[in-house]
């Protein structure tokens, strides 16, 4: 597994009372007042290939 590939990780905010999914890998994020919303989210979160390719042109990497 690369350095630049990590799966989504939630965390929770306690003063909006919400949860929030971020992958790792493309930046993509969603927030939910569920944790199951967020889970189910991370869990089927497909990072899109054109996106991936950008950032790592832009951070110098190839994809």
């Amino acid at each position: 597994m690369s350095k630049l590939h990590r799966s989504p990780s939630i965390t929770w905010n306690a003063l909006t009372s919400t949860h929030t999914a971020r992958c790792g890998r493309c930046g993509e994020s969603v927030t939910a007042h569920r944790y199951t919303w967020a889970a189910t989210w991370a869990e089927n979160h497909v990072c899109d290939t054109e996106l991936l390719e950008l950032l790592a042109v832009l951070d110098g990497r190839a994809a």
